[in-house]
C-alpha cells in the first residue's frame, strides 16, 4: 500500500473515535438544555408536540456513524485474516478485538500493520550442522536431505505441497469473502432500523458465497454463507412487515 493510501486510511481509522466523541457530547448537551432550548419540553407544559429537530439529526448521525464503523471492521478483518505477516494465534486475537472494541482497535492495528508494514518472517536458514545416518548404508548425511546421498534410501519425507493445514481458515473462511461478509451482515441485521438494508445486502452476499463455495470447495464458508443467508432474509422479511404493519396503524390514526 502507499503512502498516501497509508494516510487516508489512518484519518478513516481515527474518525470513529472522534465521532464516538462528538455524538455522545452533541447527545448530552442536548439533553441538558432541551427545556431551554425548546419549552415544550419543559416539565409544567402538558402539551408536548414531539421531540426537536436536533434529536432527528443526532438519530441519522448515529445511524451513519454504525454504518462507517461497521464496513471499517469488515475491511479490517478481511486485511487481518489475508494477512501473510500475522501468525495465527495474532489473527485470532486481533480478529476477537476488533468485533468487540472495533474503533479502539483500529489506529492501533493501522499503525502495527498498515503504517508500519512488518514484511514477511523470512524462511528459516538450513541446518548444515546438523547430521544423520542412513539407517540402511550407515553414511553420514545433512540433515536436510530426504534421501541418503549413497544408497538412496529415503531418511524422511518431504512435506506434500498444498497439504499444509489452516486452522484459522476453517473457522474464519478468509478466502470467501462474500460468506465472510454476508455472516457478519446477518449478525447486524438484528439491529433495529438498518435491519431492512443489512439484511438484503446479507442476503445477497450469503447467496454469492454459497455459489463460490461450491464451486470452489476448497475457500470454505459454507456454513458463513448460510447463516448470512437465513438470518439476512428473515431480518429483512421480519422488518418489512413491521414497517408495513406501524405504517398502517399511523395511517388509520
Amino acid at each position: 500500500m502507499k503512502k498516501p493510501a497509508k494516510i487516508v486510511l489512518g484519518i478513516l481509522s481515527f474518525m470513529p473515535i472522534f465521532l464516538f466523541a462528538l455524538f455522545f457530547l452533541s447527545f448530552f448537551y442536548m439533553m441538558i438544555n432541551a427545556p431551554q432550548m425548546h419549552p415544550a419540553f419543559g416539565p409544567c407544559n402538558a402539551h408536548r408536540p414531539g421531540p426537536p429537530p436536533e434529536f432527528f439529526l443526532i438519530f441519522v448521525f448515529e445511524i451513519l456513524m454504525f454504518l462507517f464503523n461497521f464496513g471499517m471492521i469488515i475491511f479490517y478483518v478481511i486485511h487481518l485474516l489475508s494477512s501473510s505477516v500475522a501468525s495465527t494465534s495474532e489473527k485470532i486475537a486481533w480478529t476477537l478485538l476488533l468485533l468487540f472494541l472495533n474503533f479502539l482497535a483500529f489506529p492501533v492495528y493501522w499503525y502495527l500493520y498498515i503504517w508500519k508494514e512488518p514484511k514477511p518472517a523470512a524462511p528459516p536458514e538450513k541446518f548444515e550442522s546438523g547430521k544423520i545416518y542412513c539407517q540402511k548404508c550407515g553414511m553420514q548425511q545433512d540433515y536436510n536431505n530426504y534421501a541418503c546421498s549413497a544408497c538412496g534410501f529415503i531418511l524422511h519425507h518431504a512435506p506434500e505441497a498444498g497439504s499444509r493445514y489452516e486452522p484459522i481458515g476453517a473457522i474464519i473462511p478468509y478466502k470467501n469473502k462474500s460468506a465472510l461478509i454476508g455472516y457478519y451482515l446477518g449478525v447486524f441485521s438484528l439491529i433495529p432500523f438498518v435491519g431492512i438494508v443489512l439484511g438484503a445486502l446479507a442476503f445477497i452476499f450469503g447467496l454469492k458465497g454459497r455459489r463460490l463455495a461450491i464451486e470452489h470447495p476448497e475457500v470454505r464458508g459454507s456454513v458463513h454463507a448460510w447463516i448470512g443467508i437465513i438470518l439476512g432474509g428473515l431480518c429483512f422479511l421480519g422488518y418489512s412487515l413491521l414497517s408495513v404493519y406501524v405504517w398502517s396503524r399511523f395511517q388509520g390514526l
